[in-house]
């Protein structure tokens, strides 16, 4: 999200739609992206690597597979071109993390929250020029019809979610050591 800000800041991205109109579609596409990130979480996060990590001690199997195939269901050089590996790979890390999340906190609704956060700041938001975008507010100046730039884009995209992550794991390993040395319930 920060290389969007970034590039926002650079080259700004166009209005696409007045936001009055924006918002009215919002209101029934905010619940449809909802219903879709929370049933590829169940599947992947849920029902995939619970069910894995239920028969297999090995988390290359339970957390790396999930994540691989999530990645790899997003494989589109249609639309991506010569980066649709570099948005593969951010999705299968993006699967990796959320699957780090799912595993750590024992439920789905983290991994939910994050996943839907993402695809809508993606899509309803600030969106690529791309057949994807149709509902975004804004339209983003780079886009997979510039390879070059769109590939910096996914590179800054993949190092701040890395970023991001690591700094939820330190707010985590802070929390866990808080709370087992009997500090306060948080």
């Amino acid at each position: 999200m920060l290389p969007t800000l970034i590039d926002a800041w650079i080259d700004p991205p166009r209005l696409q739609m007045p936001p009055g109109l924006w918002a009215s579609w919002a209101l029934w596409a905010a619940p449809a992206l909802a219903i879709q990130t929370a049933a590829e979480e169940m599947a992947f996060r849920g029902y995939l690597m619970q069910g894995l990590a239920a028969r297999f001690r090995s988390a290359w199997i339970w957390w790396v597979l999930p994540a691989l195939l999530f990645g790899m269901l997003h494989w589109d050089p249609g639309t991506y071109g010569p980066n649709a590996w570099l948005v593969m790979l951010g999705v299968g890390l993006t699967g990796l993390l959320l699957g780090d999340v799912t595993a750590r906190l024992g439920n789905l609704s983290a991994a939910m929250g994050l996943h839907f956060a993402n695809n809508a700041a993606v899509l309803l938001l600030v969106a690529p020029p791309s057949q994807l975008g149709g509902l975004s507010l804004w339209t983003s100046a780079v886009g997979p019809g510039d390879p070059d730039a769109f590939r910096g884009l996914l590179l800054g995209d993949i190092a701040t979610t890395l970023l991001g992550y690591a700094c939820w794991r330190l707010w985590w390993a802070w929390h866990r050591r808080l709370h087992s040395e009997g500090g306060e319930n948080i």
